[in-house]
């Protein structure tokens, strides 16, 4: 169940029941505030095959909406943007061998960045394709002008296309792409680089993106110049107390000046310097 507290306070307000899915019950994997605190979404999974995202009210709890049975899964974290409008989400479409067959797509899966209706959840536009492997994490602009995305960047995948009887291979070189908002175009690339991509985030002050990786990494956190795509930075932490896949989050504070990571029960906060 997810439970609600006041942030002021700390008193408790109200719990809300975990996800059902036709029926069956699963759990919250990621969830994201409106902008004016009076939904929550939730992206939500039941066993292997099966996940949908529910908006709920935050005063009573009650379901605004729920984008059900999704064929295209969700790979990434959802976010609001910072205007209300819409409600986003990276996701993969996997392919039959009957479908391949008959479009002769090379691949098993496609990549989808989908924009919804934050207040109805309605379905308002796609950009597709996002990468050549499944987005892994996207942030939203603070004046909701662009989105960024990340994908399994350096990894390699084999698939038997089942029209040409080959081994296709997926050679994932993607950098971390800016798109726009409104055009669906990419407005800028920041890379090379050399593992996947676990977090992005935005300053408020729209100068700078950060994006997070994994324990496998010995630079947990690279910091870009949005303007130029200019690597700044690049921050380590000791990380061999957790698991190769361990996965790092990020945060900006509100003057931008600083970036948190939280890190089991450490908190370290990065200061970004001019």
């Amino acid at each position: 169940d997810l439970s609600v507290w006041d942030a002021n306070s700390m008193e408790f307000i109200r719990e809300i029941p975990g996800p059902l899915i036709n029926g069956k019950s699963g759990f919250f994997k990621s969830l994201v505030f409106s902008p004016d605190s009076k939904v929550v979404a939730t992206h939500n999974i039941i066993g292997l095959d099966q996940d949908n995202i529910t908006a709920y009210s935050v005063e009573t709890g009650e379901v605004q909406y729920t984008l059900d049975a999704l064929p295209k899964r969700v790979s990434t974290n959802i976010v609001f943007s910072a205007d209300g409008f819409y409600l986003m989400a990276g996701r993969r479409e996997l392919l039959t061998d009957d479908r391949r067959r008959q479009t002769g797509e090379q691949f098993q899966y496609l990549t989808y960045l989908d924009f919804f209706d934050a207040k109805t959840g309605q379905p308002i536009k796609r950009i597709n394709p996002v990468h050549v492997m499944e987005p892994t994490a996207i942030a939203v602009s603070s004046d909701s002008r662009f989105v960024a995305t990340g994908t399994r960047s350096m990894s390699k995948e084999s698939h038997l296309n089942p029209k040409t009887g080959i081994n296709e291979v997926i050679d994932n070189k993607d950098p971390i792409r800016l798109w726009d908002v409104d055009t669906g175009k990419i407005v800028k690339e920041f890379g090379p680089l050399d593992t996947a991509v676990s977090v992005l985030a935005f300053s408020p002050n729209g100068k700078y993106l950060a994006s997070c990786f994994t324990a496998q990494h010995p630079e947990i956190l690279w910091l870009w110049d949005i303007e130029s795509g200019r690597l700044l930075g690049k921050v380590s932490l000791p990380t061999k107390a957790f698991g190769a896949y361990y996965t790092f989050k990020c945060a900006f504070s509100p003057d931008s000046k600083h970036i948190v990571i939280p890190v089991v029960q450490d908190i370290y906060l990065i200061t970004i310097k001019d």
